[in-house]
């Protein structure tokens, strides 16, 4: 070989290094904020009713509980159980409270007075039904089937309250 070619050599090899501890610190960099973000919990930034509302849809919907020796299923997400009626409020806070204060899903905030003002031009009637039908990406009942018809038609009238759109 000649020196010229070992020249060569040597020059290829030491940027093929320097490149190669560059991508390594990349990597490395890249690992580290991964590890970074997956340590970080989404709880940090949120209301503790945000919390305990994820917490409550993430938890099973069936629970066995052993008792004397007997078996029995117990719904742990039913909130209403014993015929107990639900307020708007307690309805949009357990339910609607997900997609209609961020917007998620193109959900007119509640906050949002002009978008809620112009639904209640529809009429009032027109929005129960689309609540308790559904609409858009909206399910029925917001997705909580467990609701009565009236327990979502004070939802939508808390959510007008609270908007402004009416007293």
């Amino acid at each position: 070989m000649s020196s010229a070619q070992q020249e060569q050599d040597k020059v290829f090899f030491k940027t093929f290094g320097i490149v190669m501890v560059i991508l390594t610190g990349i990597a490395i960099a890249a690992l580290l904020a991964a590890y970074i973000i997956s340590h970080s919990t989404a709880e940090e930034g949120m209301r503790p009713e945000e919390v305990a509302l994820i917490k409550k849809r993430t938890n099973p919907d069936y629970q066995v509980v052993a008792e004397g020796g007997e078996t029995q299923a117990t719904s742990t997400g039913e909130e209403s159980s014993g015929g107990e009626t639900l307020s708007g409020e307690e309805v949009f806070k357990q339910t609607c409270h997900t997609c209609h204060v961020p917007g998620a899903a193109g959900a007119p905030k509640v906050s949002d007075k002009a978008a809620w003002e112009e639904r209640y031009a529809d009429g009032i009637d027109t929005m129960y039904e689309r609540a308790i039908n559904g609409y858009n990406a909206m399910p029925p009942k917001g997705g909580n089937p467990k609701l009565t018809d009236q327990e979502v038609k004070d939802t939508v009238d808390y959510i007008l309250k609270r908007s402004g759109v009416t007293d």
